[in-house]
């Protein structure tokens, strides 16, 4: 995770630990920023390498790439983006009057804001667009891109392009992205859960698809079942910490998940509860859970 060449840190750090190292040798010109997340089935290493384009204003730019692993959110979260899409993936490098670059060092993320590009929101719950007039939804009605801002201002590369990374932001409890919860998304669990007991092999459980048949989304897009995994994995809430990251094959989806999905649908089918919000029903259906006590507890 590191290389020689001019004068240069070498900055390395672990989501799961927080632990972190800098080195600096007089020999070096590029740098390298190693981080691994741990998501039970899944690790992603990036490294952060300078390159010479030519001279930039004064300022700071960025290298490295946000991570891309998952970047999945209920539409009901209302906390800024996690800071784990950058937090040791990205490497800042400063600029003076005269243009000279300093080495590269780990961004501090104490100044990093988000900005989702349609809506300026920081947040799931700000950004995410809902229903449309059709009720008929492509894959963009999911995806959004998130831009990065630095100590207020836009983050970009080098060559002025902006720093920003992709999200997927749906309905707890919808497996098949029709942006409602119902008893056909309880079914599609009940139908997933079944699969995973009968397969014979790691294979077959790895490639069993919670949505349904009939969803013609994830037949154009077949990695979106991962999306739909964090969607009815409904026991883990906006507080689980790394849920945002995990893919299907590292979750525990069963009965219990569609017995909950079904109690929110009855709550949302109960006129008395029109004036809750989908995290209020999700905190009515699973007592206990992590959001409901830190709501109480504000």
């Amino acid at each position: 995770t590191g290389s020689t060449t001019s004068e240069t840190t070498t900055v390395s750090g672990d989501i799961d630990t927080g632990t972190e190292t800098s080195t600096t040798s007089e020999t070096t010109t590029e740098t390298s920023t190693s981080d691994t997340t741990d998501t039970g089935s899944t690790s992603e290493t990036t490294s952060i390498t300078t390159v010479e384009t030519g001279v930039v204003s004064p300022g700071v730019y960025a290298v490295g790439e946000p991570t891309t692993v998952g970047g999945f959110y209920f539409s009901h979260d209302t906390r800024p983006f996690d800071i784990g899409h950058v937090e040791d993936t990205i490497g800042i490098v400063d600029v003076d009057a005269e243009g000279v670059e300093s080495d590269p060092v780990q961004i501090d993320t104490s100044l990093v804001t988000f900005k989702e590009v349609n809506s300026g929101s920081d947040n799931p719950a700000g950004a995410f667009r809902g229903k449309n007039a059709l009720q008929s939804y492509t894959i963009d009605d999911f995806y959004y891109e998130v831009q990065v801002y630095y100590n207020g201002n836009l983050l970009t590369y080098k060559d002025g392009s902006p720093v920003s990374f992709k999200v997927f932001i749906g309905v707890k409890g919808d497996a098949n992205f029709d942006m409602k919860v119902d008893a056909t998304d309880a079914s599609a669990v009940l139908a997933y859960f079944s699969k995973l007991s009968t397969a014979h092999s790691e294979q077959e459980r790895n490639t069993a698809r919670i949505a349904p048949t009939s969803c013609k989304l994830v037949d154009e897009n077949p990695g979106l079942d991962n999306f739909a995994g964090f969607l009815v994995d409904v026991t883990e809430d906006v507080y689980s910490p790394l849920n945002w990251t995990i893919l299907k094959p590292a979750r525990v989806i069963n009965a219990s998940d569609a017995s909950y999905i079904l109690a929110y649908y009855s709550y949302r089918s109960s006129g008395n509860y029109a004036s809750y919000t989908d995290a209020d029903i999700w905190n009515l259906v699973i007592i206990g859970r992590e959001e409901k006590l830190r709501t109480i507890l504000g």
